[in-house]
């Protein structure tokens, strides 16, 4: 839900989930098409205003996803 509200409001959002079902629900869910990637060791579905990396949590690295405003 509170990805869904930070896309309403216009800002680009980063996702994190082990699974890809969670992040192809949010985009289906939302009306989002969206193309689906590969950035080792993560799977990435990308759409409008939203990157989903799929994958463990603790892989994420600063250079990957690059700088944040919230969290």
């Amino acid at each position: 839900a509170d990805l869904a509200w930070l896309v309403s409001q216009g800002h680009d959002v980063v996702g994190v989930d082990l699974s890809d079902i969670a992040a192809r629900n949010f985009a289906s869910e939302q009306g989002i098409p969206v193309t689906v990637g590969s950035d080792p060791p993560f799977t990435v579905v990308r759409g409008e205003r939203i990157a989903y990396y799929v994958g463990d949590f603790f892989d994420i690295k600063p250079g990957r996803i690059g700088r944040f405003d919230l969290i």
